[in-house]
């Protein structure tokens, strides 16, 4: 499964799993999943997006979007709208760095209705055409290395 590494002063510490289709990160804990505390952080900052390959069945691509941000997100010190993410490649959103980490060929389960997300700082998912139900962001938990 693949990850964002947080990193403080040079050492890993923080890991988030990206185990869903959208990962939306910043400031907020209640419109992220992957909550940052940083003032040059936005409140709904970036997402991850993972998407399916063209040629594997369940294998996926994953892109990264700023959403607008003040302080705009690098990936590898160069500043960035929309990005497809390499294995090892360093994401910097305010004064926090991240190392996104995934196989060659990463898999993913997606929903088989699924619905285009709309990148906007002022939408929920829809996760499905028949259930037509709204989801919002949740805060994710951090799990600290070494500490379970």
């Amino acid at each position: 499964m693949a990850e964002l590494i947080q990193y403080a002063n040079g050492v890993p510490g923080i890991r988030f799993s990206i185990d869903k289709p959208v990962m939306r990160i910043g400031r907020s804990a209640m419109h992220n999943d992957i909550c940052v505390v940083d003032a040059y952080v936005s409140k709904e900052h970036a997402l991850i997006e993972a998407k399916q390959s063209k040629g594997l069945s369940g294998a996926c691509e994953y892109f990264i979007h700023d959403l607008g941000s003040t302080n705009k997100t690098y990936v590898n010190k160069e500043k960035i709208s929309c990005l497809r993410l390499k294995n090892n490649d360093m994401v910097y959103l305010g004064h926090n760095m991240f190392r996104f980490v995934c196989s060659e060929n990463e898999f993913m389960t997606f929903p088989e209705a699924e619905v285009e997300h709309v990148v906007s700082s002022h939408t929920m998912e829809i996760m499905s055409d028949e259930s037509s139900q709204l989801h919002s962001g949740f805060s994710r938990r951090l799990r600290i290395l070494g500490a379970e």
